[in-house]
């Protein structure tokens, strides 16, 4: 059963009890200054400072014990699960990522949230045997098993499902659920594992899948480095994280109109880190928000840099899935957009097709946020799914992007080039602008242009560059243009 601390005196600072001590010390030394005969006054005195080490220990031991505490819920933290590993090299990390939390969170209040979390981990708690529950973010709970202990996982998470069923009071009933990671050891890494747990529950989430089993480095295809998720903050202020801008080329006038903004992660230690290895855990350590409005802003100085320099280039930018409906950062983007000197039809919010169709309703309230604010809305990846024509036809959107996989091959693919001719005619008859990505040579380019397409993009036109690689390749083709 998990508590939340109450207020008690051993809560003040290290600091302002350390100052108590020595003024208690030095009155206790000034009395017996006074009373004591010199010669015993020496040893009393180190009878007063044997005494007083048990305190200071036990002041440095509290204090590292709130280091090790969520200050919120009174849990115990990432940082002593990680502590309690060290004793069980071989130990399994299960995490419980709470769907939706921030909509939760944003309801409730800060106290009402520190109650639910609380309720939740006591529920997983009793129906993980009594096991010890740590909360690792906001979204993120977690606790370790012992090796073998995986084979019975899948029934006790259903265990652990049927309790989540009943809404979790927290001063109001609210629904919760649940999706859980599982990263088996031993690999003697505790953070490696925790991260890989968490990656897995986020995704099992994204997926509607109750649980999922972390894989292994080289089942992911060589994996990446992992990080820790607190980096992002830093990479953020010292520059770490940077945008490379791949252009888009209008095949009727032959001019770049406009960049897909994507981010990159330099990291000091680990050197270039994929975007697939960490944009999916940016998300579920809740930091989306961060990262997205990081990108958009490296974004509209760049594009005002490029229009300075005579070149007015809009910009595409990913929404990650989380952020689609989240109307308090749709309002915050609105007032960056306001505040940016790059006139907001120059910005395109790129959505993934199957976000857009997930929950049908929800997506077009969004997306017609979105538009209300000036931008122009992309509905990419389209042909990797079975999205229903009818859906297509509600979306407030302006761009239908074809996905890669079915552009690449046009050219000796008869198959695929009956299916891009197709979706460019659909985009056109439903007034959208036709983009297909992934076009990697001429002849790819070229059957792209006789069957109409509008924008093109990809690695045969130019890679993604720097901003300031983009203005020179810019000035060159306009200088051969000329």
């Amino acid at each position: 059963m998990t508590r939340r601390f109450a207020p008690s005196g051993d809560i003040r600072p290290a600091w302002s009890r350390s100052v108590a001590y020595g003024v208690a010390a030095a009155i206790v030394g000034a009395i017996l200054f006074q009373w004591v005969a010199a010669p015993l006054l020496p040893y009393l005195l180190g009878v007063v400072a044997v005494a007083a080490v048990p305190a200071g220990l036990s002041t440095a031991a509290r204090a590292r014990r709130r280091g090790r505490i969520d200050d919120a819920t009174g849990l115990p933290n990432g940082v002593a699960l990680e502590r309690a590993a060290r004793a069980r090299a071989d130990a399994n990390v299960v995490v419980a990522h709470v769907d939706r939390f921030a909509r939760h969170a944003a309801a409730l209040g800060p106290d009402a949230t520190a109650r639910l979390v609380s309720r939740i981990a006591e529920r997983l708690a009793f129906g993980s045997g009594g096991r010890a529950i740590f909360r690792l973010d906001d979204l993120n709970l977690a606790w370790l098993e012992a090796p073998g202990d995986e084979d019975s996982l899948e029934d006790r998470l259903d265990a652990l499902a049927a309790l989540m069923r009943s809404p979790v009071d927290c001063g109001r009933p609210v629904d919760i659920s649940l999706a859980f990671g599982l990263a088996t050891g031993p690999d003697g890494d505790i953070r490696k594992r925790i991260v890989k747990a968490s990656l897995a529950a986020r995704n099992a989430a994204h997926f509607g899948m109750r649980w999922k089993r972390a894989l292994d480095e080289d089942e992911q295809g060589g994996g990446g480095p992992i990080w820790a998720p607190h980096e992002l903050d830093d990479a953020i202020v010292s520059g770490q994280l940077w945008v490379a801008y791949q252009p888009q080329l209008d095949l009727r006038t032959g001019r770049v109109e406009q960049a897909e903004a994507l981010v990159r992660w330099l990291h000091p230690r680990c050197g270039p880190i994929s975007p697939a290895c960490f944009v999916p855990l940016v998300e579920a350590n809740g930091r989306a928000r961060e990262l997205t409005a990081h990108v958009l802003a490296q974004a509209l100085e760049e594009a005002q840099r490029w229009e300075e320099a005579g070149f007015p280039v809009g910009v595409a930018l990913n929404m990650s899935t989380l952020l689609l409906a989240d109307h308090e950062f749709i309002e915050t983007i609105g007032l960056t957009l306001r505040s940016s000197r790059v006139p907001a039809h120059r910005i395109t919010i790129e959505v993934e097709e199957a976000a857009a169709v997930a929950c049908a309703d929800r997506a077009i309230a969004a997306l017609e946020s979105w538009r209300s604010h000036g931008v122009d809305i992309a509905i990419s990846g389209y042909g990797s799914g079975c999205s229903p024509l009818g859906m297509l036809r509600r979306l407030p959107a302006t761009r239908l992007k074809i996905d890669k996989n079915l552009v690449r091959a046009i050219a000796v693919d008869p198959g695929n080039a009956a299916a891009v001719r197709a979706v460019i005619l659909l985009a056109h008859g439903l007034g959208m602008t036709a983009v297909a990505e992934g076009v990697e040579d001429a002849a790819c380019l070229a059957a792209l242009g006789e069957m109409g397409c509008d924008i093109a993009q990809g690695y045969h036109i130019a890679r993604p560059m720097t901003g300031k690689a983009l203005t020179e390749f810019l000035a060159e083709r306009g200088r051969v243009a000329a």
